[in-house]
């Protein structure tokens, strides 16, 4: 189920269609066994899902009335943190016990009213995030096997998320295949070493692709992950995604990260992509990995 087909004729329907048209089916009489995939984008002109749609879709998947829904495209950045609350809380029940693939954006990136010191701005990011987190550490999402934060995470967004990817908290994600993310600018160096010190083969045994995004990346942040690997053991990574819009990596943490990634600490990696400025680098990376100029296929995961 995706909003396509939009027109400006058809503007209206699409703006207060979402709401209500959730709402038929939650309250209606039957199900909707062939839906597989649904996909609800808010951050869209023509397309509204904030926290009333939110709501519905709670109603809707409390209701058993997606009993075969396997992913799970939502964009929640218009969605308050009560109705995050209510639609994390379908997402780990026993209802939602079908989705394997999971790409959400909550909101963690929202514009907090202009007195808002940074301290407190830290705050509400991470309270928005912390229903989620909740939901992917529980029991109802132990299936999962694709997970996407579409939005980027603040210090205290990646601590609560960190608490559902330790295998130690209430549930697991033990068969998670595929983690893709993005650290905001606030989360260096600290919340990557954060981040990496969960990314373990004991926590995430079953991990084979991984894709961090960390805008302005630098050798502070490679050698975090570094330091972090060389003394624990890393999950069974095949392909790695380090690629961010702004780079500055020397030549000297390319040669220290490869040295990690070409170890026996991980043997079955053969995909790595990394933005380096020197033609040196570039050469290297690619004779080392040469599997990473050819196209992935993400489907493999699902």
């Amino acid at each position: 189920m995706e909003a396509e087909g939009w027109c400006p004729q058809t503007e209206g329907l699409w703006k207060g269609g979402v709401v209500e048209m959730l709402n038929g089916i939650a309250s209606g009489s039957g199900q909707l066994p062939s839906l597989r995939d649904l996909e609800l984008n808010g951050a869209s002109n023509h397309v509204q899902f904030g926290s009333g749609s939110a709501d519905a879709l709670a109603k809707g998947i409390f209701n058993r009335k997606y009993p075969s829904l396997r992913s799970v495209k939502l964009s929640c950045e218009c969605v308050d943190q009560v109705h995050m609350r209510e639609l994390s809380r379908a997402l780990e029940s026993r209802q939602a016990m079908s989705v394997r693939m999971l790409d959400i954006s909550v909101g963690d990136e929202d514009e907090v009213e202009s007195d808002t010191n940074s301290e407190d701005e830290a705050v509400e990011k991470g309270s928005r995030m912390l229903p989620l987190a909740v939901a992917l550490g529980s029991k109802g999402l132990r299936g999962l096997k694709v997970l996407s934060l579409g939005s980027p995470l603040s210090r205290p967004g990646v601590e609560v998320l960190c608490l559902a990817l330790r295998s130690r908290y209430s549930g697991d994600l033990r068969s998670l295949r595929s983690l893709q993310l993005i650290l905001d600018v606030d989360c260096k160096p600290t919340g990557v070493r954060t981040l990496t010190e969960v990314l373990t083969a004991d926590n995430l045994p079953a991990l084979r692709r991984l894709k961090v995004e960390i805008n302005e990346l630098n050798d502070d942040e490679l050698m975090e992950m570094v330091d972090v690997w060389s003394e624990t053991e890393p999950p069974p990574l095949y392909e790695l995604d380090l690629e961010a819009s702004e780079a500055d990596i020397s030549d000297e943490g390319v040669v220290l990260l490869t040295s990690l990634l070409c170890s026996a600490k991980f043997p079955s990696l053969v995909w790595v992509l990394l933005n380096v400025s020197s033609e040196s680098a570039r050469t290297l990376l690619q004779s080392l990995f040469p599997e990473s100029r050819r196209e992935r296929r993400q489907s493999r995961f699902l």
